[in-house]
């Protein structure tokens, strides 16, 4: 097997993938214990991502890139997704809704100049974010407790 160079460019796409992916299916259970069926298909999902973009023809960044955008635009629509116990991220009533693409025809709609084409990938990646994220609130629960337990955590 062969090593390439780490494309630092691409951290900023590979941190939001990851960080979406991980939103998905975060896990609620305790630390220590078996990982569930979801984060073995989220780890699963991210080797498969990491294989494709390793061996794609136009490179690990825009293979990456266009992952991420396809992704983001799955999850865009979703009206709740639960971040961790108690944390979820929420669609806002309000939130635009960006025609979903796919990777086809991402594919189609680039253009061929490889810089060119890495800085339409570049935009369209920030304008998905953008959309996400303005259009999705952070949702915090506490857990409920009754007035003994809040009297007994106050005296320790």
């Amino acid at each position: 097997m062969r090593f390439k160079q780490w494309p630092w460019q691409a951290l900023p796409s590979l941190l939001a993938v990851l960080f979406l992916a991980g939103s998905c299916g975060a896990a609620t259970e305790q630390l220590g214990s078996p990982p569930s069926p979801s984060q073995n298909a989220g780890a699963r999902t991210l080797l498969r991502v990491y294989d494709e973009c390793t061996r794609a023809e136009a490179g690990f960044v825009p293979c990456l890139k266009k992952k991420a955008i396809s992704f983001i635009d799955r999850l865009a629509p979703i009206e709740a997704i639960n971040v961790a116990e108690g944390i979820k991220l929420v669609r806002l009533e309000t939130a635009p809704r960006p025609p979903a693409t796919s990777e086809n025809d991402l594919e189609s709609s680039l253009p061929r100049s490889g810089s060119d084409r890495d800085a339409k990938l570049t935009n369209m990646l920030i304008e998905r974010l953008s959309y996400f994220f303005n259009g999705h609130s952070l949702q915090v629960s506490f857990p409920k407790l009754t007035s003994d337990e809040i009297g007994r955590g106050l005296e320790e």
